[in-house]
């Protein structure tokens, strides 16, 4: 698609942390296809949280879409992307979750270590306790997925 109206085609993508990237074909006309170096146009970033002691971690896995959507003869650009809110649960402040999980991960991995015993038993007690540490990690904090649609008018 040719973003920048000079006649080339030029590539657009989204990410899997929420970037959209452009990388501008400056070769011209009848020419072989010659891409510039991908530039970032949008990032992944932190957004705030309409609740209260909640984080939400905005542009995950974007995905993009190139219309003329006001009329303008511009293309625009409509991105989704996939959001994960997450809070504290049982009353605990952010820094007391961050540290209860931080507690709860160096346990699992420092016990998952001493089991590289590549049994099928040895195996199936690992994936077992892999399951139960992401059982104890939810009762620390909920984590909700949703998402959003920005929208880019060209100037």
């Amino acid at each position: 698609m040719d973003l920048n109206g000079d006649g080339n085609v030029d590539i657009l993508s989204g990410g899997a942390g929420g970037e959209l990237v452009w990388s501008e074909d400056s070769a011209g006309e009848g020419k072989p296809i010659s891409l510039g170096k991908f530039e970032t146009l949008t990032t992944g970033t932190k957004i705030a949280s309409r609740r209260e002691n909640e984080d939400a971690f905005g542009g995950d896995s974007s995905r993009v879409w190139v219309d003329d959507l006001n009329g303008d003869g511009k293309l625009d650009l409509i991105v989704g992307d996939r959001v994960s809110l997450k809070s504290p649960l049982g009353g605990a402040s952010w820094e007391e979750a961050r540290e209860q999980i931080k507690a709860l991960d160096r346990e699992f991995n420092d016990r998952d270590k001493l089991s590289k015993i590549p049994t099928k038993k040895a195996r199936q007690e690992r994936n077992k306790k892999r399951i139960e540490h992401s059982n104890k990690r939810r009762e620390l904090m909920k984590e909700e997925r949703t998402g959003f649609v920005w929208v880019y008018y060209q100037k």
